[in-house]
């Protein structure tokens, strides 16, 4: 749900994702998740959440 099909069909699998989440002083909830390369740690993914409703996605690789 977080990650289209054809993005995942770019990403190695299984997938090292790392995830953030913070409530601001509004009480917004903001979730960032990251994919990263596991040997690298190089960035491949990023998906951003407010209040459980996607902003946005970008894929690096």
């Amino acid at each position: 749900m977080l990650v289209p099909a054809e993005h995942l069909e770019k990403l190695p699998n299984p997938l090292l994702l790392e995830a953030l989440m913070y409530v601001d002083a509004e009480g917004y909830e903001w979730i960032a998740e990251v994919v990263v390369n596991e040997e690298t740690r190089k960035k491949l993914y990023e998906v951003w959440i407010k209040d459980g409703k996607k902003l946005s996605c970008n894929i690096y690789v």
